[in-house]
């Protein structure tokens, strides 16, 4: 269960790579170089050839060091290496050139929570969401955050938080539905999961988890007549596949 919603984070943590943001800074030929430099760069990596993208992120930065989404870049490329140490100068010179580039503060956030350092990555959050608290993930890895913590209540607002913004955002639902599984408020866990079959594409977990936390009864066995919509495509779909894999 972990699994997925880890790998949703590295997910968005690189698709931040292809952001480049719109700045204020002067047009001149260096820094037009320099964004051509970024962009060949953007479209190596996204071929797969880490390496030229790396040389040519620190190209970009030579030619126009005030090149804060080059520094963002490469930090995650030398996140994913294991080089902690440069990742980390690299978001922070990123804000230092501009304390309002939020996607910094996200990714340097989530940088400090792989490593365990749970109050960095809060407080690097925190500030994204003082520049832009309308980001969704920010808002969601939080919630995370506070369940490595143990501090179930502050997760569920950040879940909820999330789930404001982007109804789509399913693991976000999803692990506010446990929370309130694990604070015994289960008539609210419930809720939120009932809202979540209805989605077409509801992962076969959130059925599991309808029978198994509130009914206590193994979901192969679940009477979904209870609380699910018998024209629910998801749950039909789930009973199929419990019907095939007894066979």
């Amino acid at each position: 269960m972990r699994k997925k919603i880890f790998f949703f984070l590295l997910i968005f943590f690189v698709l931040a790579i292809n952001l480049f943001g719109q700045d204020n800074l002067k047009q001149d030929k260096k820094y037009e170089k320099a964004k051509m430099v970024f962009n060949l760069g953007q479209e190596n990596f996204s071929c797969g050839r880490v390496e030229k993208a790396k040389s040519l992120f620190k190209k970009a930065i030579k030619i126009y060091p005030e090149l804060k989404e080059a520094y963002n870049n490469l930090g995650i490329l030398l996140k994913e290496e294991g080089d902690i140490k440069e990742a980390i100068e690299c978001y922070k010179k990123a804000i230092e050139i501009d304390n309002q580039y939020f996607i910094a503060y996200f990714n340097l956030g989530v940088l400090f929570f792989e490593q365990k350092r749970f109050e960095d990555a809060e407080k690097c959050y925190k500030s994204a969401l003082l520049i832009n608290p309308s980001f969704a993930p920010v808002h969601y890895n939080l919630g995370l955050l506070y369940d490595e913590i143990k501090d179930y209540e502050k997760a569920i607002q950040s879940y909820i938080e999330a789930g404001k913004i982007d109804r789509k955002m399913k693991d976000a639902f999803f692990n506010l539905a446990l929370d309130y599984s694990k604070l015994g408020e289960l008539d609210s866990g419930v809720a939120v999961l009932h809202y979540i079959s209805t989605d077409v594409e509801s992962d076969p977990i959130v059925f599991y988890a309808l029978s198994k936390e509130y009914y206590d009864e193994p979901y192969h066995e679940f009477n979904w007549g209870k609380v699910l919509d018998p024209n629910c495509i998801g749950a039909n779909q789930l009973k199929k596949e419990n019907e095939e894999s007894n066979e």
